[in-house]
């Protein structure tokens, strides 16, 4: 099961995704994400994906699609925090560093897989 929640506080906006991000949730995880990120307005925006449980191929291409769809509507992000498994899964396929996730640079330098 997938848990898509936005928070705000002191006009910091926080993405927080939760649980498995696998094939087999990703028609759930999409429907969840569209129906957190409908109205949200162009500015700043945090991704805390430190609550991933599980993430596979299918996973971080939806979470792919969605850093460059939010990017392309105006939205400026960082990544809070981010699972290990999110890392190793994204490392593997190329789209993780020492300076961000999927595109998306880290609010924090983190460790990444050698």
């Amino acid at each position: 099961m997938i848990e898509c929640t936005l928070s705000e506080a002191a006009q910091a906006r926080c993405l927080t995704i939760r649980g498995e991000l696998t094939i087999a949730s990703v028609t759930d995880a999409k429907a969840c994400l569209r129906a957190t990120l409908v109205d949200l307005i162009p500015g700043s925006l945090a991704l805390d994906l430190s609550k991933l449980t599980e993430v596979d191929a299918a996973g971080v291409q939806l979470l792919l699609c969605m850093t460059r769809s939010l990017h392309a509507a105006g939205m400026a992000m960082n990544v809070q925090a981010c699972s290990d498994s999110l890392i190793n899964t994204a490392w593997e396929l190329d789209l993780a560093d020492e300076q961000g996730c999927l595109g998306v640079p880290y609010q924090t330098l983190v460790e990444v897989p050698a």
